[in-house]
């Protein structure tokens, strides 16, 4: 799977390598284990960007872990590539839980599930929306 999305993420940046903006947010889902797809056009908008970098960060400061663990595929990933510097700088995989709360991970082979409350995850789902 990892040799997927990095094949995906190599196939993406050339893609986007024309693009004037350094950085780039992109959400994608599962289609399949094996099958990531981009669900909407990147976000450029470096505020957007410097602000899900702040809440995931202080995600992890907190340090919330959720009782339960995910077994199924993640609901969204994102990524922030760097396309001066043709490298993908984060990756969170999103599970969006019962009561609307999310469950993370930060990098490609995580075994750190952080817990984000309802407010948090509703102002992620409004960052990376493509009304943003």
């Amino acid at each position: 799977m990892i040799k997927k999305i990095i094949s995906i993420c190599i196939g993406f940046s050339i893609l986007s390598a024309c693009n004037s903006s350094d950085e780039q947010l992109i959400v994608g889902i599962y289609e399949d284990e094996h099958t990531l797809s981009y669900s909407q056009d990147p976000i450029n908008d470096e505020d957007t960007i410097n602000e899900f970098r702040k809440m995931i960060s202080e995600a992890e400061n907190v340090n919330s872990s959720p009782d339960d663990i995910p077994t199924e595929e993640p609901d969204y990933f994102i990524q922030i590539d760097n396309y001066s510097e043709s490298t993908m700088t984060m990756f969170i995989s999103i599970w969006i839980n019962d009561d609307d709360s999310m469950t993370i991970t930060r990098g490609l082979d995580s075994d750190r599930y952080i817990l984000l409350d309802n407010n948090a995850s509703q102002r992620i789902l409004d960052l990376i929306s493509e009304d943003g």
